[in-house]
């Protein structure tokens, strides 16, 4: 792990991260969690095994 000097320097780490990201990996990321929210409703809550 990486240790940091301070709580400006944990802030600034953090902001590269996300913004290093980008827009398209938080929109995919969102798009995966509706998709298997819906799939949990049509299950009714049963298990699901993860998918390959």
């Amino acid at each position: 792990g990486k240790k940091f000097g301070g709580d400006e320097e944990v802030k600034s780490a953090i902001s590269d991260h996300f913004e290093a990201k980008g827009k398209i990996h938080f929109y995919e990321g969102i798009n995966k969690l509706i998709q298997k929210s819906e799939k949990c409703v049509e299950i009714k809550g049963k298990y699901i095994d993860e998918e390959k």
